[in-house]
Order: structure tokens, then C-alpha cells, then sequence
């Protein structure tokens, strides 16, 4: 299979991994090729993979089996071409053995960091497959992540969204550090006890879900996502937030509840930006006077704490916030 033809079946894979019945002419569409020649292919891809031709549609009955099929193509392929880099590099270097330093260099550049046919830069290759070597099974390209997703989403040999859904993880590579392009984490439902510190390296990040962990703390580097909206740590084990967490300036939605959180940070007042927070079922006995910075909220949880004493002047902001529309459960 010529390259050309590996990118074309990949992209076939995409679409109909979405819908399990696709129209002709949106497949040609979408691949950039003629009705004729998507005709002329889907009679020979046919061979080897399940899907029917109906009219203008082509249906997928099994969609595993299909997907697994096409899998085994890339496998195929890519072991093919890799033989024939391997060739080719052994032909050049035994030709212009020296310009030895050259060569690696090229050799290098030639066969590229592959992770399931996607190329991707050299630290997060190796990120990926000690990934996969920690979780013992291969991680899938998805063309989207959600909470209930295991896969990754690339884009210009990045890794740009992450999900790992209840794959038993109790801990991180430090090489997480090298997503420095993730703009999604999602690592619901595992058993992480704790998280790199060099997850304060993804400066990019938007959106990090840890719900349902057992996350006794969290490392100070996370005050420096600063690109991040939404933080999910509800259903952990934390007794306590760092002062960083009053760094995270683009912060829109912060859950925390259902941990054993006895008191927050004096920093929390300084989430200018946040518009929901729920911090329901801790240990909570009051709420710090930092609170009334919080003017932009528009959801708030303090249900199922210890809450005995608030302050006038807390009392007061709560009245200000109901008041301007903010949706208060106690």
C-alpha cells in the first residue's frame, strides 16, 4: 500500500467511525478524491475489510470488526514501510559511511517517531509508549476525547488531547511534562494517588478531569496552567489545595466536591474568572473572607459540609451574589 493510499483508508476510518452509514459522495468529499476513483477503492479495500455497498450509502454491520480490520492494515503498512526505510538507511550509510554524523541525523529524520501511524515530536513518542507500557495495552487515535474515551488526539505531531478512562492508573510518567501542546486531560476514574509535577508543564491545557481518584493532594506546579478552565477533582481523598491554585486566572468551573477538605486557600479569592464552583460533602466549617472576591460565580455548592459560622460581611456576599442570579445550593 503507497502512502498516498494509507492516508486516503486512514481517513476513511475517521468518517466512518463516526456514522455507521455514510453517503458516497460525502466519502469522496471528505477523502478529496473523484466519485470514480472512491468506486474504484472501495472495491479493493472491500476485500479485506467488512462494509457493504448499498446504492449511494456504504453500511458498516460490525463496526469492531471493521475498525479492527482497517487496524491491521496500518500495522501491515507501516511494518512495510519500515523495512524499506531500514533498507534504504543501511544502503545510504554503508555508501557515505563517512558522513557518519550526517547520516544519523537524516536516518533519524527519515523514519520519525511513529505512535499508531501518527508522527509525533521525540519526547512525547516516548511519553506515549511508556504510557502504553504502563497501562499494557496500545492507545487508540480517537477524532475526539471525552470522560468515557481511552484514546489521543494529534495535530501537527502533537499530542493535543489525552483521555485514559478507568485504566487502574495509580500513577504518571514525569514525562507528562512533554505534552507542553495538551489542551485536554482526562484521567477519570483511575487510582492515581498523586500527579507529576511536572504536570505544571502543560501551559496549554484547558480542560483536566481527575473525578474519581485518590488524590490526597495535589502538586504546586498546577498554579501554572494558566490556560485552564475547568478543573474536575471531585471524588477524591484531598485534605488540602496549594496556594497555587489561586494562579489558575482562566479558571471558569471548579469542582471539588466530595473530598476531606477542611479549609481552602486564601489564594481562591483570587479566581477572578470563576463562574462555578462546587465545593459540596467536605469537612468545610466555615468560608474564609477571601470568598467575596469571587463576584463573577454563578453556580455555588456548599451543600453537605460542617459549616457553623459565617461571617456578616460573608453572609452579605451571598445575598449580593442571589441577587445578581448566582444559583446558591446549601
Amino acid at each position: 500500500m503507497r502512502e498516498d493510499e494509507f492516508e486516503l483508508l486512514r481517513k476513511f476510518k475517521d468518517i466512518i467511525e463516526v456514522s455507521r452509514e455514510v453517503k458516497k459522495v460525502e466519502i469522496a468529499k471528505y477523502l478529496g478524491i473523484t466519485e470514480e476513483l472512491l468506486f474504484e477503492k472501495l472495491i479493493r479495500w472491500g476485500k479485506d475489510m467488512p462494509f457493504k455497498i448499498k446504492g449511494d450509502l456504504i453500511e458498516i454491520d460490525d463496526m469492531n470488526e471493521f475498525v479492527d480490520a482497517l487496524d491491521r492494515q496500518f500495522v501491515a503498512w507501516e511494518g512495510k514501510e519500515k523495512l524499506k526505510i531500514g533498507k534504504k538507511m543501511f544502503n545510504k550509510k554503508m555508501i557515505r559511511k563517512t558522513n557518519e554524523p550526517i547520516m544519523k541525523a537524516k536516518e533519524k529524520l527519515e523514519v520519525g517517531n511513529h505512535y499508531r501511524g501518527i508522527l509525533l515530536d521525540e519526547p512525547e513518542y516516548f511519553f506515549m509508549v511508556e504510557l502504553e507500557n504502563l497501562i499494557g495495552e496500545e492507545i487508540p487515535v480517537v477524532s475526539k476525547v471525552e470522560n468515557n474515551t481511552f484514546g489521543f488526539v494529534s495535530q501537527n505531531n502533537h499530542v493535543i488531547q489525552l483521555s485514559l478512562y478507568y485504566k487502574h492508573l495509580s500513577s504518571l510518567p514525569e514525562s507528562l511534562g512533554s505534552l507542553t501542546s495538551l489542551t485536554h486531560l482526562f484521567l477519570y476514574y483511575n487510582k492515581l494517588h498523586s500527579l507529576p509535577e511536572s504536570i505544571g508543564n502543560l501551559i496549554l491545557l484547558k480542560e483536566l478531569e481527575l473525578k474519581s481518584n485518590q488524590l490526597f493532594s495535589l502538586p504546586g506546579s498546577i498554579g501554572n496552567l494558566k490556560s485552564l478552565q475547568q478543573l474536575n477533582i471531585g471524588y477524591n481523598k484531598l485534605t488540602s489545595l496549594p496556594e497555587g491554585i489561586g494562579n489558575l486566572k482562566s479558571l471558569e468551573k471548579l469542582n471539588l466536591y466530595v473530598n476531606q477538605l477542611t479549609s481552602l486557600p486564601e489564594s481562591i479569592g483570587n479566581l477572578k474568572s470563576l463562574q462555578h464552583l462546587n465545593i459540596a460533602n467536605n469537612k468545610l466549617s466555615s468560608l474564609s473572607e477571601s470568598f467575596r472576591s469571587l463576584k463573577s460565580l454563578q453556580y455555588l455548592n456548599t451543600g453537605y459540609n460542617k459549616i457553623t459560622y459565617l461571617s456578616e460581611t460573608i453572609k452579605k456576599w451571598l445575598k449580593t451574589l442571589e441577587k445578581n442570579g448566582c444559583k446558591i445550593e446549601k
